[in-house]
């Protein structure tokens, strides 16, 4: 798989090995949704996310392993192919754990459709805990 980056080159993001790959949710068989993200040989990643109902799926929430802005590169369902022309929005992590990630974001899904986002990855800044009944974190 190529992903063509934000300024209009392609990057062949390591198809030889897993490096390139990481599962986000594979297995969501509920909503028949796959997520996943793509990283490039500089480290520059691409989530996507396929949506294979005909059904447009609001307030996704997708887990990500660092905070980040997400700005969309690609959306299937763009009126350019023949879609419904659903517009994604750019949006941020927040510190929230999901799918087994520290992050989350929480984005719209056209109907059956892929969308490519490019993350902009954000300082960290410490998790807050929150306290336990006992006042321990």
């Amino acid at each position: 798989m190529k992903i063509v980056i934000l300024d209009g080159r392609v990057e062949n993001p390591g198809d030889l090995s897993w490096d390139g790959f990481r599962w986000i949710e594979p297995d969501d068989a509920d909503r028949s949704m796959l997520t996943f993200l793509r990283r490039d040989r500089k480290g520059r990643e691409i989530l996507v996310v396929c949506n294979f109902c005909p059904v447009q799926r609001e307030n996704v929430t997708v887990g990500l392993p660092a905070p980040c802005r997400l700005l969309p590169l690609l959306n299937t369902d763009d009126a350019a192919f023949g879609g419904s022309g659903t517009k994604l929005a750019p949006c941020r992590t927040r510190p929230v754990a999901a799918q087994g990630f520290d992050y989350s974001a929480v984005i719209l899904s056209p109907p059956m459709s892929v969308s490519y986002y490019r993350l902009h990855k954000l300082p960290r800044r410490p998790i807050s805990r929150v306290a336990k009944p006992n006042g321990k974190a």
